[in-house]
């Protein structure tokens, strides 16, 4: 599990999740694949999948939408997000509905039947409101069920997601008008960003998963860069920058 956060915090793109990450995913939980998938109230923005991207897979799963009222935990669904009630909690297929009323659905029939899907994990993450997203992680399995060591682990999981999805938003927040902006590199706009919601050192360290010594080091290059020579300078040059909705927790 530390490999995969610790993999997962060294990203620098703006996706918080590539295709190399959710695979490592797939060796905290084992199973046959792992998705995430995130949607606007428009859109789907960002999928990745693993262990590749077949695209016999895609094509069928891309019908989900037909079948989402067969699936006791839908998501992706278009103009809304995950209900509250589910954020953060593990959500197993086979607890919500029997088999054999679940056998007779679209849902099994159409898309887990073909690739011998028995079981399916889901994790819906907190709703995003720097990027107005909804995000959740799917699991699925042909060889067993999913245990609750697998719920416990992706439980535990959820704090260190969150911040990794609000450290890839802050990377990607534009830098407006000022040319300053544009010379600091993704983690020092990540830093500067959390910087300017008010975090401690301590808190940015804890987010990024780094020391508070590194976090130091990077605000001592933001400020040569950004030619300051405070925290409430810096931030005040990236809240002028970056509109203050993008900055919302």
């Amino acid at each position: 599990m530390l490999d995969f956060v610790l993999m997962a915090a060294a990203e620098d793109g703006e996706r918080p999740f590539p295709e190399p990450v959710v695979g490592a995913l797939q060796r905290v939980v084992p199973c046959d694949t792992v998705a995430y998938r995130a949607w606007s109230s428009e859109r789907i923005v960002d999928r990745s999948f693993a262990p590749g991207e077949p695209d016999a897979r895609w094509k069928v799963w891309e019908e989900y939408p037909r079948f989402r009222d067969d699936d006791p935990h839908p998501s992706e669904s278009i103009g809304a997000g995950a209900a509250p009630d589910r954020t953060g909690q593990p959500l197993v297929l086979s607890e919500a509905i029997s088999g054999r009323s679940f056998w007779k659905t679209g849902l099994y029939f159409d898309l887990m039947r073909p690739f011998g899907v028995r079981d399916v994990l889901k994790l819906f993450l907190p709703r995003q409101h720097l990027s107005g997203t909804a995000s959740a992680f799917v699991l699925d399995t042909s060889a067993r069920a999913f245990t609750e060591d697998d719920r416990t682990l992706l439980t535990r999981l959820v704090p260190a997601l969150a911040q990794l999805q609000r450290n890839a938003t802050l990377r990607a927040a534009p830098p407006g008008g000022d040319a300053r902006l544009q010379l600091l590199t993704p983690r020092e706009l990540t830093i500067v960003g959390r910087v300017a919601d008010g975090e401690t050192n301590q808190q940015i360290a804890t987010a990024l998963f780094i020391g508070v010594s590194t976090v130091r080091k990077h605000l001592e290059h933001v400020y040569e860069k950004l030619e300051v020579r405070n925290r409430a300078a810096a931030a005040a040059v990236y809240t002028t920058a970056v509109p203050r909705a993008r900055l919302a927790p």
